[in-house]
């Protein structure tokens, strides 16, 4: 966009308008934005394109706001032109545009903003005065992994090339070293109480879960107290070794610990020991503990019970024992619950000394049986198409054989594969251990 002066010929007057470049068809049109006036003098035509330049600001104002007000950029505009229009014998600088290469790029705003949250939370003092390098190399690394979380290597090539900030690797490197069991501790309280100012209120409720963290390693950690094993992969990483971190949080999702155990260690084993050492961190704390259905073991639930702890886990109706599952399936103690979808139940049971609440959602259920009908699909694809010999229907009952393979295409199994040119699936309890088959079918 331009404040473009138009003569006219025959005529002293000119026309000022305001255009703007345009892509028509694949070519550039100059279109029309305003129309400014007609000057008959040269006063007239300065008056104007000043009138001109301050729309043009205000336009681009409007589309994307800046920095400063469109006044004061058209301002600069208007002096730039006079300053350049009473020394006409200064000529621009002959510079090819195609010539230029990026040699840095600095990145504000990262380390200004983040960087005051980081001093007002005291991390800057968590290593020592006299460790000031190590202090530095914290600090950068701190920001580079909020603005970008990678590798201590990526860490140090993107302070360089994005910030403009100089870090060797071997400081990195020092510092880790110098994050001993001290200051990881004081780090955890400095967090917690930063954590416990911003809340009104004492905490009453605790978020629990586990992650799994791998590295680019195969090689297990040595000595008395090896943190890096082989173990089951959140991040689909079999191969390399990994650690297990667990994390509490608050219903804001404020974090108020962690703990870091051994990448072998099954996740259930790490539900306790973080309870006990949240209630040794802050005392009297009383609050309720939420978790998945994976800490859901009778040995956890029989642990916190005995050392009275308050805890809400998830838990499977598949893993409850089978007299609860029927009595729960056939109870008509299900009711709604205020705050709860159109259609949902809710039912309340008891089970050695324990409550049990049970929920049922129609929307849960639905997404659950088109999931169910997706993965049936799916495998009878895999198993072959429809009428070719030896193979299952495009739905369940479908099936025109009997027997064995009538029954599966008919029941929700869970997997099925070939194996020595026959048919070999996974079946129910329902259907292989209810007499339901005959020795040989099953």
């Amino acid at each position: 966009m331009f404040v473009r002066v138009k003569s006219t010929p025959n005529s002293p007057r000119k026309t000022v308008q305001l255009v703007e470049g345009v892509r028509v068809d694949g070519k550039v049109r100059q279109r029309i934005v305003r129309y400014i006036g007609v000057a008959a003098d040269e006063a007239e035509l300065a008056r104007l394109q000043r009138v001109g330049a301050f729309l043009k600001a205000q336009l681009e104002y409007e589309r994307q706001p800046g920095l400063f007000p469109p006044e004061q950029v058209a301002e600069e505009l208007i002096t730039a032109g006079l300053n350049a229009a009473e020394a006409p014998d200064c000529k621009p600088l002959g510079v090819d545009l195609g010539d230029l290469r990026e040699e840095q790029r600095v990145v504000t705003g990262m380390h200004e903003a983040y960087g005051q949250v980081f001093r007002e939370l005291g991390l800057d003092r968590l290593l020592p005065v006299r460790q000031r390098a190590s202090r530095q190399a914290l600090f950068h690394t701190v920001m580079a992994r909020i603005a970008n979380p990678q590798s201590k290597r990526g860490t140090v090539r993107e302070l360089g090339g994005d910030f403009g900030v100089s870090l060797p690797l071997e400081k990195v490197y020092r510092m880790m070293d110098r994050l001993d069991d001290r200051v990881i501790g004081k780090l955890r309280d400095t967090v917690a109480a930063a954590t416990g100012a911003l809340l009104p209120e004492p905490l009453d409720v605790l978020f629990f879960d586990c992650t799994t963290l791998y590295f680019e390693s195969v090689a297990e950690d040595g000595g008395e107290d090896p943190l890096r094993q082989f173990g089951y992969s959140k991040d689909g990483k079999p191969q390399r070794t990994r650690v297990v971190l667990a994390l509490m949080v608050t219903r804001e999702g404020l974090p108020v610990g962690y703990e870091v155990f051994p990448g072998a260690l099954y996740e259930g084993k790490t539900f306790l020991p973080v309870m006990e050492e949240m209630r040794n961190r802050h005392a009297g704390l009383e609050a309720v503990c939420v978790a998945d259905a994976g800490m859901c073991a009778e040995e956890n639930l029989a642990e916190l019970e005995s050392g009275g702890h308050r805890y809400i886990v998830g838990a499977r109706l598949r893993s409850l024992p089978k007299a609860l599952g029927e009595r729960i399936a056939g109870a008509g103690r299900f009711r709604g619950a205020a705050g709860m979808e159109a259609g949902a139940r809710v039912g309340v049971f008891r089970h050695r000394g324990r409550r049990i609440v049970v929920a049922h959602s129609p929307k849960r259920a639905a997404k659950d049986r088109r999931d169910r009908q997706k993965q049936i699909k799916r495998l009878l694809n895999k198993l072959g198409k429809k009428g070719a010999p030896g193979s299952l229907g495009d739905r369940p009952g479908q099936d025109r054989r009997r027997g064995a393979l009538g029954r599966i295409a008919r029941c929700d199994h869970q997997c099925a594969r070939p194996v020595r040119g026959r048919t070999v699936c996974a079946l129910p309890r329902s259907v292989a251990g209810g007499a339901r088959l005959s020795d040989q079918q099953a």
